[in-house]
């Protein structure tokens, strides 16, 4: 064993530190998020994350907040890599003007501002909303579905992921409303992104965390202001009604899911870091 690659600042970056050989560490987010609200948590991470070999960080976000609780820990940004959907059984058809979300009911995925914005749309386009996932938010979603009268929105919960690509197929547009929730968390990448581009399907997000290493706005999707519902519902309802706007992104999306979050490119990156810090301590 040459080098040690541990997945998480915590637990993983405390172990990696005590075997006594080079070492690097992904960090995804959390983690961070909890150390930057935990002081004690925070101390205890410093020699492990500022004594790694490398610090690899899964967006520029995530990079940032490293940077910002661990001056002296050497980053770099290798992002995630994707692999393409795979399904049971036949593709599906898209439908016209729905909607998908998928992912965790949590506060910090921001559904509640898709809803309030499916209302707004509701008066002026027919429109449906498929919600994949589930959490501790759902009861209070199906709620909020009930108190603004939505008549097609339909909450499937946890699908496996050999089932999901039927759900992006039929899919219009894909929207992730994330926010910084009251604790300061918020979305590390969006992996669900590359998920829906990767099966031709325009996407939506809102402008925060690492959302912005996938999405440049007009280019590879549109962006739209955290928990602002008006300027969601109209950003979705110009996408529904602009088939060479959505021609347009797809295409530059599906390049970009292809050329920069592919695993062979990331490995690539990945190896060559390991040789560089073993060339480095002559290994």
């Amino acid at each position: 064993m040459d080098i040690i690659h541990g997945h998480w600042l915590f637990p993983a970056g405390y172990v990696a530190s005590k075997l006594q050989k080079p070492y690097v560490l992904t960090a995804y987010g959390i983690e961070l998020f909890l150390a930057k609200n935990n002081i004690l948590l925070r101390r205890f991470l410093k020699p492990s994350v500022e004594g790694a070999d490398r610090i690899f960080a899964i967006s520029k976000n995530t990079a940032s907040r490293t940077h910002e609780l661990y001056p002296s820990a050497k980053t770099r940004i290798t992002r995630l890599g994707f692999s393409p959907l795979k399904s049971k059984g036949q593709d599906a058809e898209r439908n016209e003007n729905t909607l998908l979300y998928v992912g965790r009911l949590v506060k910090r995925k921001g559904v509640e501002y898709l809803l309030k914005a499916i209302k707004h749309l509701e008066r002026r386009i027919p429109i449906e909303l498929m919600i994949v996932g589930d959490g501790p938010e759902r009861k209070n979603l199906e709620s909020l579905v009930h108190d603004l009268k939505l008549q097609k929105v339909t909450f499937y919960g946890f699908i496996p992921q050999n089932h999901l690509k039927s759900f992006y197929q039929r899919a219009s547009v894909f929207v992730l409303p994330a926010v910084t929730d009251p604790t300061g968390d918020t979305e590390g990448l969006g992996v669900v992104l590359l998920e829906a581009m990767s099966v031709g399907v325009p996407v939506i997000a809102s402008n925060v965390g690492g959302i912005t290493d996938i999405i440049a706005d007009r280019k590879t999707g549109l962006l739209v202001e955290e928990k602002n519902s008006l300027q969601l519902a109209e950003t979705i309802e110009i996408l529904l009604r602009d088939e060479e706007l959505r021609s347009r992104l797809v295409s530059s999306a599906t390049q970009l899911v292809h050329s920069e979050f592919s695993w062979e490119r990331i490995a690539k990156i990945i190896l060559k870091e390991y040789e560089t810090i073993l060339d480095s301590k002559g290994a």
